[in-house]
């Protein structure tokens, strides 16, 4: 029998489609905001292509990082009503 994946996404509730597109698009403009931050660490603090690389580096591992620490945390504890 073959699995038919179009079948699971369209049984996905209402809640679920709506984190899903929710967080397609917070990502997408926390990722379209990196160019503009680029230019304004590069013209307004004059830092060079490897740090601000660094910089931008950083903050992503750190998102990654602590969004696991933070969602243990959520489970744990759960969450406010």
């Amino acid at each position: 029998m073959r699995w038919n994946w179009w079948q699971n996404l369209r049984s996905f509730p209402p809640l679920v489609w709506i984190i899903l597109i929710g967080s397609f698009f917070s990502r997408g403009t926390y990722f379209m905001v990196w160019p503009f931050l680029a230019i304004l660490l590069f013209n307004k603090f004059e830092l060079g292509a490897a740090e601000i690389g660094l910089i931008l580096s950083a903050s992503a591992v750190g998102a990654a990082l602590l969004g696991f620490y933070v969602g243990a945390l959520s489970d744990r504890y759960g969450r406010p009503v």
